[in-house]
């Protein structure tokens, strides 16, 4: 026979395991609740979301808009930002070549790198030296190649006279000066001819040192080399560029 202290023992386990089985039940249920719980709230999330983007998609008219400080005025007629007209004396005159114009690319790129302006005489472009010839010389350079054709495509704009002038600056003597001015200009000359453009349309000649475009000397009487560069120059003087 089982003595009464086996007795209690069992009994003891027995009330714990039914203890035990009873929480592990309670577990069981709240997680299950917190899951329905959750789905709720996802589907509640959906329906709103939907709700909001049916208001999104409803039409918006003007009395929706709210009034905006950063509004668009439109400039006048007389605004600076409207009217930009270049001067008379601008990298050539843009501002007289219509939007219509016929006029090739590359003459409009030789009018306004060669400072061409309006003169009594014609249409006058500047040719700085060191882009035609080297120190001293009269014989062109190989890269004065793609300024030749730039002013060969301005000849075959119009069929006037073109006038071809040689300058200098003031260093050496005027002999040689006047010589190299006027070796300069019929070099430029021949190089157009070579291009297409008739002789007989074609002058040359030299001025030496005798019309500069700027002082050789500073204030204080010592020399100026941007002064000086800037005199050596070939001028070409295009007659019927309207």
């Amino acid at each position: 026979m089982k003595t009464t202290w086996q007795k209690y023992c069992i009994f003891t386990l027995m009330v714990g395991l039914i203890i035990l089985l009873s929480a592990c039940s309670s577990l069981l249920n709240l997680k299950k609740d917190s899951d329905v719980n959750t789905n709720n709230q996802q589907v509640e999330n959906i329906i709103q979301n939907e709700a909001e983007n049916n208001i999104d998609n409803e039409p918006i008219t003007e009395d929706d808009i709210p009034p905006s400080e950063f509004t668009f005025k439109e400039l006048d007629i007389d605004s600076n930002y409207v009217r930009t007209e270049l001067g008379i004396q601008s990298r050539y005159y843009f501002n007289e070549i219509g939007i219509e114009s016929k006029m090739d690319k590359k003459v409009i790129q030789a009018l306004s790198e060669f400072d061409a302006v309006k003169t009594e005489s014609g249409t006058k472009l500047s040719l700085p030296e060191n882009i035609l010839f080297d120190f001293d010389s009269a014989k062109l350079r190989s890269e004065a190649d793609d300024a030749i054709e730039k002013l060969a495509a301005v000849a075959d704009e119009t069929d006037g006279k073109i006038t071809i002038i040689g300058h200098t600056d003031s260093r050496g003597d005027d002999a040689h000066n006047q010589k190299l001015s006027e070796d300069r200009a019929k070099s430029v000359l021949q190089a157009l001819v070579d291009e297409g453009v008739k002789k007989d349309r074609l002058t040359s000649e030299g001025k030496g040192s005798t019309d500069p475009i700027a002082s050789n000397t500073k204030s204080d009487g010592s020399d100026d080399p941007d002064g000086r560069q800037k005199n050596r120059r070939v001028e070409v003087i295009v007659q019927g560029m309207e």
